[in-house]
């Protein structure tokens, strides 16, 4: 609940010193994967989505103006992520970008967006180095990598290691080490 009041809070705070005073719509890109191998976690970000921008408009909207997503399929790709900075920004002119769903694309437009001075909001991508650039036009509302697994380290170590344990692969960007 105050994740998501604080990305509505986010929204909101860029919206208003980006968005022009014309219109009565206001349109957010979001990058994220609907096709490729992460497809279902992209789903799962546009229905997460659409139940926030129902609940958003009902309320309102934001700055009194409703609130459109404007989607744009990376393909699980980063190289297509970058595609899409280009065109939510340069061609669909949207003040604010959300995505993508993973770390290697969300690292790859992280450059992007910075020459374009245009605000990221990260909802999922956790890899620690998708902040290195740290530039001011990105933002990450969910923890890095090694803080969940510190977290679950503590959570372990105070209630008890299980018996069984999974595995998790490790890649370049989407587990760090603690």
């Amino acid at each position: 609940m105050r994740l998501k009041a604080f990305v509505a809070f986010a929204i909101a705070s860029v919206c208003t010193l980006t968005l022009p005073a014309w219109g009565q719509t206001t349109k957010i890109g979001v990058i994220t994967s609907l096709t490729g191998s992460l497809a279902a976690f992209g789903e799962a970000h546009k229905n997460g989505y659409a139940i926030a921008l129902d609940e958003i408009n009902a309320k309102g909207g934001v700055l009194g103006k409703k609130v459109e997503l404007d989607f744009y399929d990376d393909q699980s790709k980063p190289d297509q992520a970058v595609q899409g900075v280009s065109k939510l920004i340069d061609q669909d002119q949207v003040p604010v970008l959300l995505g993508s769903y993973s770390s290697e694309s969300t690292k790859a437009i992280v450059g992007s967006v910075t020459q374009r001075e245009t605000p990221l909001i990260i909802p999922t991508a956790t890899a620690d180095n998708v902040m290195d650039s740290k530039s001011p036009w990105v933002f990450r509302v969910c923890a890095g990598a090694t803080d969940y697994a510190r977290a679950t380290i503590a959570f372990l170590k105070a209630n008890g290691a299980p018996k069984k344990m999974p595995l998790f692969m490790r890649t370049p960007t989407s587990a760090s080490p603690i």
